[in-house]
């Protein structure tokens, strides 16, 4: 006698599985790093009063900007089956083209608005032409996008330490790597509180608010959404009713990178105002972006949430990592058992193990 076990696919998901798996997800990852925290040295309910205070904090809605424009860009690419891996080298890429702009090109007594208009387009534009890049690449020549997108990270990383290493180092800056600071009318407004000044920068935090409702409307609403659902859904069959797979994956693929882009705008002109080593400007968003897209279900308002959740955990993180001196590594577990229960949830709802008995 013998036991064989296969997995087989469900008929239909299994109910209410979009909001199950998130929900379920994230209690099962709050638990079990509240555990493994604990064996770490740290209080039992210090991480879930931090994670309560991190709520209501500027700092929470401060890394949660980027997180949501990323994670939203991966979720519309991720929706047309489209795998990019690349926000952290779009972030870059927008962070890059903004700061040059600021530093040689806007004139000093150009009103702030257009400078900002403007900066925000060529930010756009050099994260959508990288992700273009790789759209093409899997396009025209079938060039694996999780590869290309992968490789043009480090691209990114070493272009932009280069340059804050280089010939952009600051001359007032006394050898740091990090480029002058900005002109003044380049700066984005920061979120004032009374006398409290934030690092929430106005302009992109509403960027942020606004750009999940234009995706959902896009995707959902539109004849090109539409397009990118079936593209994702059965390729074979969009084709034989005459979509251009090639055109899904390079729109998708500009949308996604020029969002990411946005989110490199705002970090340089917004939070640093200058041009700093590429380890900090992009910070890991991009990669965590990845789970604010199947967090939020590859939905944009979803990403929305889901983006504003991470932010959450980022500043809960950097806070323990004061008040309880333990590695900021330590708290990347949260987002890592996040995932996995993501991954593992989802799988269970659309499939079902089957175990038999033969003798």
């Amino acid at each position: 006698m013998k036991i064989e076990l296969s997995i087989k696919r469900r008929p239909k998901e299994l109910p209410y599985s979009n909001v199950i798996v998130p929900i379920g997800s994230i209690i099962i990852s709050l638990i079990v790093s509240d555990i493994l925290l604990v064996l770490s040295g740290v209080d039992p309910m210090v991480f879930f009063i931090v994670l309560a205070d991190s709520f209501l904090s500027f700092s929470s809605i401060r890394y949660a900007i980027p997180l949501i424009l990323s994670g939203v860009g991966l979720a519309i690419a991720y929706k047309a089956n489209v795998w990019n891996i690349g926000a952290e080298g779009q972030i870059l890429a927008g962070a890059l083209a903004a700061s040059g702009m600021a530093l040689f090109y806007i004139p000093p007594d150009m009103n702030p608005i257009s400078a900002a208009v403007i900066l925000y387009v060529i930010g756009f534009s050099a994260g959508a032409g990288l992700g273009l890049v790789a759209g093409i690449l899997k396009a025209r020549f079938d060039v694996n996008e999780v590869l290309s997108t992968l490789m043009l990270n480090y691209i990114l990383m070493q272009i932009v330490n280069y340059l804050v290493y280089g010939p952009w180092r600051g001359v007032r800056e006394y050898g740091y790597p990090r480029t002058d600071i900005f002109p003044d009318n380049v700066w984005l407004p920061q979120l004032i509180i009374g006398d409290m000044r934030t690092t929430v920068n106005i302009p992109t935090l509403v960027i942020s608010l606004i750009v999940p409702f234009l995706m959902y409307f896009l995707l959902f609403k539109t004849k090109w959404g539409y397009e990118i659902r079936v593209v994702g859904s059965n390729p074979n069959a969009a084709e034989y009713g005459g979509i251009s797979t090639g055109k899904v994956i390079a729109l998708t693929m500009t949308i996604s990178g020029g969002l990411a882009g946005i989110a490199g705008v705002g970090e340089v002109l917004g939070i640093y105002r200058q041009l700093i080593r590429a380890e900090r400007v992009s910070a890991g968003f991009g990669y965590t972006a990845i789970i604010v897209a199947w967090l939020g279900k590859l939905n944009p308002i979803g990403a929305l949430i889901a983006g504003y959740f991470i932010g959450v955990l980022v500043s809960a993180g950097y806070t323990l990592q004061i008040i309880s001196r333990i590695s900021y590594g330590a708290i990347n577990v949260v987002t890592g058992i996040l995932l996995l229960s993501l991954i593992s949830l989802d799988f269970i709802s659309k499939y079902k193990p089957i175990v038999k008995v033969v003798k």
